[in-house]
């Protein structure tokens, strides 16, 4: 990709994130039926690992740390590893360690064991 396809590349990401960010701030899940529902849990009544990182983002963003904590804890590590790891697989070209390092198949297999423990551990409380 060149240059200038990259630099609108981002601004396109950039531009729908925020789009979003804003969009989830201005919403309150409990009141709208047609936001997204887990199918596992509606299917087996079970905590997906994902299960409430919707409201503890909207809580994130109105700076509510204590009723996202609630909603799903796991947001609190997950989110921000996503980002450096979508950061990391971009600019691979700049960070080739810290691309290395992220995207590498050992990597992938923890956060898979970490995903499926937080998925026991939650559904067990």
């Amino acid at each position: 990709m060149t240059g200038r396809k990259r630099r609108r590349h981002l601004v396109a990401v950039l531009f729908a994130v925020g789009a979003a960010i804003c969009i989830l701030y201005a919403l309150v899940p409990l009141q709208w039926e047609w936001l997204p529902q887990c199918p596992l849990r509606r299917l087996t009544g079970y905590l997906c690992p994902g299960c409430g990182s919707q409201t503890a983002l909207q809580q994130l963003l109105r700076g509510n740390i204590s009723a996202a904590w609630h909603a799903n804890a796991f947001i609190f590590i997950a989110f921000p590893a996503i980002v450096l790891t979508i950061y990391a697989d971009y600019a691979q070209k700049q960070h080739r360690r810290l691309a290395a390092v992220l995207l590498h198949p050992a990597t992938i297999a923890i956060w898979l064991v970490v995903i499926l423990l937080w998925t026991v551990v939650r559904n067990l409380s």
